[in-house]
């Protein structure tokens, strides 16, 4: 899989007409889409503790590289669902847990929340993501 941008947070700037038929090929060329049925989908949660994340991503299938290494700093999350026929794992961002959540019919502050407070602990990221893989594997629907 080709990436556009470097890093999940990059801004590019097209100014061109040209340019923008270049980004709108590339897309075409190199964007996968797949409906798996969500009940086959699974989250998969790495906790940030530098020293064993080598160790976690082989014990869990998922590769070392960059996008996983910013994947933890960020929600922790990967999703791991059917493509023709094999099992594939993605890291997420922040800006996808909205809808994975409403994929598995989860809601409220104690599933959302990543930031810690003086009043609120944060629910660890392996229990959301077993929260969140038990609610996937509700829904029967694509």
């Amino acid at each position: 899989m080709k990436k556009y941008l470097k890093f999940d947070d990059q801004v590019v700037l097209l100014h061109e007409r040209k340019e923008l038929q270049k980004y709108l090929e590339f897309r075409k060329e190199n964007d996968v889409w797949v409906q798996p049925y969500i009940k086959e989908s699974a989250v998969i949660g790495i906790e940030d503790h530098p020293l064993f994340l080598s160790q976690y991503f082989s014990e869990n299938g998922i590769g070392i590289n960059e996008e996983s290494s910013e994947c933890v700093r960020d929600t922790g999350l990967f999703l791991s669902f059917p493509v023709n026929g094999e099992r594939t794992i993605y890291p997420t961002r922040h800006t996808a847990f909205a809808s994975i959540c409403q994929r598995a019919g989860l809601s409220g502050p104690t599933i959302s929340n990543f930031m810690e407070t003086s009043f609120k602990k944060v629910l660890p990221v392996t229990e959301k993501a077993a929260w969140l893989t038990r609610g996937f594997s509700l829904y029967a629907q694509k």
